[in-house]
């Protein structure tokens, strides 16, 4: 049997295997980042139009079509119950 090598293939599935174990992490530092700025006093307002912001491109970006609408009822629904639960609303 003739052994065959694809070097782009291969340079492919290590890619995807890096950016599997890479957006978790992202996500960990980006809950991390948010934690040292409310604790560091960022400005509130600032800080809730880019938490928002964020929202909205995840969404925009990272959803498909048909669950965009479905993905944005589900976070506002989500910053209500965290707001409920902190007694803000």
């Amino acid at each position: 049997m003739i052994e065959r090598t694809f070097p782009a293939v291969d340079d492919l599935i290590r890619d995807v295997e890096g950016k599997a174990v890479e957006l978790p992490r992202l996500v960990a530092i980006a809950a991390a980042a948010i934690k040292v700025a409310v604790a560091n006093g960022a400005d509130p307002q600032l800080l809730a139009d880019v938490l928002a912001d964020g929202i909205a491109l995840s969404i925009a970006e990272n959803v498909p079509s048909e669950s965009k609408v479905e993905a944005a009822i589900t976070a506002l629904r989500l910053l209500t119950d965290r707001m409920l639960e902190r007694g803000i609303v």
